[in-house]
């Protein structure tokens, strides 16, 4: 998260950590898989395939890169969320 929150990364600012635990800025919005209607779908929707494709750019894919994953505030604006499971684009199970 300190890496891609460096790169500007729409992520929760990382605070601290500690064995299993890490401290994080609040996120204001609403987890995807919540939102009944969003009044522009395609301005999400432009941001997921954004993020998946900067994320490729850098070469990693997330994983776990769906609706429980992603939050979308009052703006539209998305955040993502869930790094554990990411892994390289080399990786064989990419």
């Amino acid at each position: 998260m300190k890496v891609l929150h460096a790169r500007d990364y729409p992520c929760p600012t990382p605070i601290d950590q500690n064995r299993h635990v890490i401290v994080m800025s609040v996120i204001q919005g609403t987890p995807l898989n919540q939102v009944l209607r969003l009044e522009s779908p395609n301005v999400v929707l432009d941001q997921c395939f954004d993020l998946i494709s900067r994320f490729e750019n850098h070469g990693v894919i997330h994983c776990d890169f769906n609706e429980f994953n992603l939050i979308v505030d009052e703006d539209l604006n998305l955040f993502v969320i869930d790094f554990p499971q990411m892994v390289s684009v080399n990786h064989k199970n990419a």
